[in-house]
């Protein structure tokens, strides 16, 4: 690019000005209302996450001790016995108090993981 001069007579060709590679920076992230209150809704998310996890937990384990706790249904859908739904609420249960955590630490994957994408 040539920067063009007015001198005090006529019109002078200057050097010519190098083109800029930089990109100017962008915002500070985290800054404004909106990512306030996303922040906050992933907090809650969070929280609720691993509050249920550990009731899902809770769950498991008792049905996992104490097998006679619930009583099985005559016409059960899903032919699993209670010792299977207490290992099936125990490893999800496990699974949503993790991401309940790591959500609250605010790591990106684990906000698209624990909102289902």
């Amino acid at each position: 690019m040539v920067r063009n001069t007015l001198s005090s007579t006529h019109l002078v060709e200057a050097e010519e000005l190098p083109m800029s590679t930089t990109t100017p920076p962008r915002a500070a992230r985290g800054t404004g209302r909106s990512s306030a209150w996303a922040a906050g809704l992933a907090l809650f998310s969070g929280v609720v996450m691993a509050v249920v996890g550990v009731n899902q937990v809770l769950l498991g384990i008792s049905a996992l001790l104490h097998d006679d706790v619930y009583v099985e249904a005559p016409d059960y859908a899903y032919r699993l016995d209670l010792t299977a739904w207490g290992w099936v609420h125990l490893v999800f249960g496990l699974l949503l108090v993790l991401t309940g955590i790591v959500v609250v630490r605010g790591l990106a994957w684990a906000r698209g993981w624990g909102s289902g994408w």
